[in-house]
């Protein structure tokens, strides 16, 4: 097997009692931040669903919609869609007029603006990512857990730690190594409270959700904004589809991530880059956390405007 296999990173790892102070610090330091800022709106808004919306139309409604399919020799489909587009676009404008032009059914340079914004945010996300995307994942979901189950991580290192079963068992191959790992950390699981499976539940649900933006084309987006010389406007039937898949995404996302989340998050990113040097090490995280709530709270608030 590789000699730099990401299990080597947890080599690095903290002490207890050194983790509970690191992990106080990052608490408050979150706390700060939500003191400081207004908190983001919580009620969550109903997806949108063709199917759904289709019905809960009024009767007459419908026979306006088959009325004018067959005037225009348009589908039924495409009609609901323009609909649910203006009352879309009604909302928002109400909200703000620099988003979107409702009667032009034109999206404007100030929702230009803030998907610049949300791109720049994600690009964050996929900086911070890197370290654990480019490697196994195993070993960060492994270290995330560790965290829930500070009691038995010992335990838990060594039962996966690749070198040490391929030590006891040197006939096993490496995807035969793998499954051995996860067999353990499925064990584990098994033994958690609902409540802890509960937590690292939204923490897996969150970073999936997050890779999920990452690869979302929201170049594509963007670039049809530069269509029209200088105006930096975009039909909003053309980009329907995307601004749906993106709407969905969003509406995914209900919480701050956790201190453990971050914490796993930082210790593979920076884990080699301050081997050795613990106080240098929760300094890079204590500076590194205002960045990440910053980023991430534009792609929350994203989803509010």
């Amino acid at each position: 097997m590789s000699k730099d296999s990401t299990f080597d990173r947890l080599v690095l790892e903290l002490s207890p009692a050194e983790r509970s102070k690191m992990l106080e610090k990052l608490k408050m330091q979150q706390a700060a931040q939500e003191q400081d800022e207004v908190l983001i709106e919580q009620q969550e808004e109903s997806h949108i669903h063709i199917a759904e919306y289709t019905a809960h139309l009024t009767i007459f409604t419908k026979i306006l919609l088959f009325i004018k399919s067959l005037l225009f020799n348009k589908p039924k489909t495409e009609l609901i869609k323009e609909q649910l587009l203006r009352e879309i676009a009604k909302k928002i404008h109400s909200k703000t007029h620099n988003l979107i032009d409702v009667s032009g059914k034109m999206l404007l340079k100030g929702f230009y603006d803030e998907l610049v914004q949300l791109d720049k945010a994600l690009k964050y996300f996929d900086k911070l990512f890197s370290k654990v995307l480019t490697q196994d994942t195993t070993a960060f979901y492994v270290f995330l857990l560790s965290l829930y189950i500070g009691e038995t991580h010992k335990n838990l290192t060594e039962s996966t730690d690749p070198w040490n079963i391929e030590k006891n068992q040197p006939t096993l191959k490496e995807h035969e190594i793998r499954t051995a790992m996860q067999k353990y950390v499925d064990s584990v699981l098994a033994q958690l409270t609902d409540s802890v499976k509960f937590m690292i539940y939204n923490d897996v649900h969150l970073f999936f959700i997050l890779q999920e933006l990452i690869k979302y084309p929201l170049k594509t987006l963007i670039e049809s904004f530069l269509a029209i010389d200088g105006c930096y406007e975009t039909p909003l039937s053309i980009n329907f589809e995307l601004l749906k898949k993106l709407n969905d995404l969003l509406h995914e996302i209900n919480e701050l991530p956790s201190v453990y989340l971050l914490d796993a998050l930082y210790f593979f990113y920076f884990g080699e880059q301050y081997s050795g040097d613990k106080e240098a090490y929760q300094d890079a995280v204590s500076k590194e956390t205002n960045l990440t709530i910053e980023n991430f709270k534009i792609i929350k608030n994203f989803c509010y405007k």
